[in-house]
């Protein structure tokens, strides 16, 4: 056996000797007496007996690096936190018991908002950040409590014509699930009525809601809502009360120049004969698969507690919740279809608005919307056509053409749509022209 042959062989016999020698001094000290005794046997010269006491040393160095790698999992597990996640939405930081956790999700929706108009209106351009919201939320003390905080960034809004210059509380709530697919939630979230209002503004498929939904929506509101359904959500159903005077605004019942007796009281009931329909304006849940689906659903309010210094704040600019004189009551019809790669939706919507001593004033209004995904999962064309009949002879009506390019369904996706509204008392014409892209993350 040639020297080399031999001090491969002692280094093979020495290896796991030395993976000992970082867990155990007395090893180490016996690994290194057989050394000197080859040495000084002759068995091996100096050169060799410094080369196998280098690899010892070095493989000794890779086991205690291996050491403190454990060392730290184990005090990651007793500490009884779990990360998990991969995805937008999905990342969530969880207790080892399951009862806690906190997870985090985002969106950006960058937008262009052109305006061409004739008559008495102005042209506009407007670059804005149309939405920024990062959002938390998670289980509180067991599978049964959830809660989601959602806080919007200062955004320009030309929709209601009002740029926030603060940061605001989109979504801010407690849900306690009472089994047997019951729920109560309080703090402020959408109030249950209209179906396209119900739609995360992420999951569109215009840049806008329509002219309609803007109209009628009662949007967020502080309050307390019980809801549920029945087994694999044939019946959808919600019932609340709430403040009445937009986000994050209390009750002004009793207030000052305030005639409002009471709440806000808004109802929902869905009907899904042919199956569960998520809240999503396009058919991803069926253009893969053929199915076809079927919303149907109503719902009605009644508001006893207005503003009191009119219809619009700088908070809720809404007409929607009346004046200090009335009470309001709305209902609402909603359906919607999907079918492979079509997504048909439309509503319906009147309000009564109640005066003391004056005729009833009624509002309506209706929007009808389809897209057809032309390429699955990439590509879709929409059309829209929404009008609103107020009682001010205020008459409007929208017909809006979109496209849509997904790049990753609604985690990622372009949206581009032309608009032509036209003020049919006034007799004024306007060309909107919009453009978003939207990543959540």
């Amino acid at each position: 056996m040639n020297a080399c042959h031999l001090v491969f062989v002692v280094a093979v016999c020495l290896l796991p000797f030395s993976g000992a020698s970082a867990r155990d001094d007395d090893t180490n000290k016996v690994d290194v007496a057989i050394l000197d005794v080859l040495l000084q046997r002759g068995i091996i010269d100096a050169e060799t007996y410094e080369e196998l006491m280098g690899l010892a040393q070095a493989e000794a160095d890779k086991v205690r690096e291996l050491d403190l790698l454990e060392s730290r999992l184990r005090r990651m597990q007793s500490s009884g936190i779990t990360a998990s996640g991969g995805k937008p939405g999905k990342f969530k930081v969880e207790s080892d018991d399951g009862k806690w956790s906190l997870g985090f999700k985002g969106r950006l929706q960058l937008q262009y908002d052109g305006t061409r108009a004739d008559g008495s209106g102005k042209d506009e351009n407007n670059f804005m950040v149309r939405r920024a919201r990062l959002a938390v939320f998670g289980k509180a003390g067991g599978e049964n409590t959830t809660y989601k905080v959602e806080i919007a960034a200062p955004t320009q809004n030309k929709v209601n014509k009002d740029s926030k210059k603060d940061a605001s509380v989109t979504d801010a709530w407690v849900n306690w699930n009472l089994g047997d697919r019951t729920n109560i939630k309080a703090g402020q979230f959408k109030v249950p009525y209209s179906r396209a209002i119900t739609w995360v503004s992420s999951k569109m498929n215009t840049v806008e809601a329509s002219l309609a939904t803007r109209h009628f929506a009662l949007g967020r509101q502080p309050g307390l809502m019980y809801y549920g359904s029945t087994q694999d959500k044939y019946i959808e159903y919600g019932i609340g009360a709430f403040n009445g005077e937009g986000p994050g605004m209390a009750n002004n019942s009793g207030r000052k120049d305030s005639s409002a007796t009471g709440l806000l009281w808004a109802t929902r009931v869905t009907w899904n004969p042919l199956g569960p329909v998520n809240y999503d304006s396009s058919a991803f849940q069926t253009v893969n698969t053929g199915e076809t689906k079927l919303a149907l659903g109503a719902g009605y309010y009644l508001n006893q507690d207005q503003p009191a210094k009119g219809p619009a704040t700088a908070v809720n600019p809404n007409p929607v919740l009346g004046d200090a004189s009335s009470d309001n009551t709305g209902i609402n019809f909603n359906a919607q279809l999907l079918s492979g790669p079509v997504s048909v939706v439309t509503e319906y919507f009147t309000i009564e608005k109640k005066t003391s001593g004056v005729n009833d004033k009624t509002d309506r209004g209706y929007n009808a919307q389809v897209g057809v995904q032309v390429v699955p999962d990439k590509w879709e064309v929409v059309l829209r056509q929404s009008a609103i009949k107020r009682a001010m002879d205020d008459d409007k009506t929208e017909l809006t053409l979109g496209l849509v390019r997904y790049v990753d369904k609604h985690l990622s996706q372009f949206t581009f749509d032309v608009s032509k509204v036209r003020n049919q008392t006034k007799h004024e014409n306007e060309m909107q022209f919009r453009g978003q892209y939207q990543v959540v993350f």
